[in-house]
């Protein structure tokens, strides 16, 4: 559960630490460089921890050293690419990513790659960009959890309110068949998060007809207005399906 993997953080940190600062040269191991300013982080050191960030937050672990050019669909690499370059822009305009695909770990490796590229770059107040990734059953399971542990609901919180983006995979696959309560629980996440200017990604399996027949207006209407769609489906990247928000698909 995402909840308990944050928690981790010191521990896959140490880990981290031995595996990247361990045999650094520039720093002789030590994590730490001394300057006119005194004594600075070696960037392996900065590296260990944006990385163990990377996998408490959800990134799998085999996926962590995956790239841009490691995307075999070269218009899916173009496509995330051209939006990393217009990142700032991107969240000026709250323009939020729906990803749709058949293959479930493709999905992960995709957005996995996506938080990778841009988990070394800086957001507008100087920190590194802070991304979580999680399934929707996980999400709806630590939103219980917050009721009876105020440990939970503190990481909780900072899940929602914190993280620079949040990924919510799997939209549709939730074994929780209360569809209207699922989707007020999805616009309350995406609709806090856009007022305090903050990117929420969705994924699924399903097409966005398919979406909007099984949430109904709550969350089509945030799909037409905040979303672009990007579709992994090797067939139909580009130009097969219509979208009236002129965002267009992918």
């Amino acid at each position: 559960m995402i909840l308990d993997s944050i928690k981790e953080y010191n521990e896959v940190s140490e880990r981290m630490k031995c595996e990247y600062v361990k045999n650094c040269k520039k720093c002789n191991g030590e994590g730490i460089l001394k300057s006119n300013l005194g004594y600075v982080e070696c960037t392996c050191m900065k590296k260990s921890k944006i990385i163990a960030r990377e996998i408490c937050n959800g990134v799998p672990e085999r996926l962590i050293d995956k790239k841009l050019v490691n995307i075999n669909n070269k218009t899916v690499a173009k496509f995330l690419q051209d939006y990393i370059d217009n990142l700032q822009s991107n969240i000026n305009s709250l323009t939020n990513l729906l990803v749709i695909g058949d293959n479930k770990l493709n999905i992960v490796e995709i957005l996995s790659i996506f938080i990778n590229s841009i988990s070394f770059k800086k957001n507008n107040k100087g920190y590194f960009y802070n991304s979580v990734m999680c399934d929707l059953n996980d999400l709806l399971q630590s939103s219980y959890l917050t009721k009876s542990s105020t440990e939970y609901k503190n990481i909780y919180n900072k899940i929602i309110d914190g993280s620079d983006l949040l990924i919510i995979n799997y939209v549709g696959s939730e074994t929780d068949t209360r569809n209207d309560l699922t989707a007020r629980f999805l616009s309350n996440i995406i609709t806090r998060r856009a007022i305090n200017g903050k990117l929420t990604f969705l994924s699924s399996t399903l097409k966005v007809d398919e979406l909007n027949n099984k949430y109904g207006n709550e969350l089509s209407s945030l799909f037409n207005s905040n979303y672009k769609i990007l579709n992994l489906n090797k067939e139909s990247n580009i130009g097969k399906e219509t979208n009236t928000n002129g965002r267009g698909y992918y």
